[in-house]
């Protein structure tokens, strides 16, 4: 370049008029290169992980799926976002499954938490009613043995007072 001009690297002037001459578009070329690169590898590169980064903060709340857009990315990406999409999908549907599965245990749990109030109320009468006959037997058996005792023998005048004393206390229990 600088034998087809005529200069010799002595001169410096040249040299330094050269660079000053090529420097400015040698550097927007550079500038639009880099540019270039940089818009290359955010289309290539950042926003598909974007999207991968949605698409598994999408799986870990409950409220929605997103799903990544296949087209307009290369092949290994393309079949990278359809696992991650085919992935987000069988977990929401896992999710929905285990949500009722959920639901049902909780709907038997309170069915039988029901059943067993009722069984314990059930209990709880029938020891109640087992107390209030035993209340009701034990005064009856005795007056009925106080009865038959003065229906059998010839008691005293002293005694028969004292039966009946038992059956008038009996009774009055009742």
């Amino acid at each position: 370049l600088f034998l087809e001009e005529g200069l010799h690297i002595d001169n410096w002037k040249a040299v330094r008029d050269l660079l000053s001459k090529y420097l400015v578009p040698l550097c927007i070329i550079a500038a639009v290169t880099a540019a270039t690169l940089c818009l290359f590898i955010s289309l290539t590169l950042l926003l598909p992980l974007w999207r991968i980064n949605r698409a598994t903060r999408s799986l870990q709340s409950d409220s929605s799926t997103y799903t990544i857009p296949v087209s307009g990315s290369s092949g290994c990406i393309q079949e990278l976002f359809r696992d991650i999409n085919t992935l987000t999908q069988e977990t929401a549907l896992f999710r929905k499954r285990i949500n009722e599965e959920i639901e049902t245990a909780l709907s038997d749990m309170e069915r039988k938490q029901k059943q067993l109030i009722v069984k314990q109320r059930l209990e709880a009468t029938g020891k109640l009613a087992a107390g209030i006959a035993h209340e009701i037997n034990n005064p009856l058996g005795g007056m009925l043995n106080a009865a038959r005792t003065l229906l059998r023998h010839d008691t005293k005048a002293g005694k028969n007072k004292e039966y009946l004393a038992l059956i008038v206390d009996g009774l009055t229990r009742m």
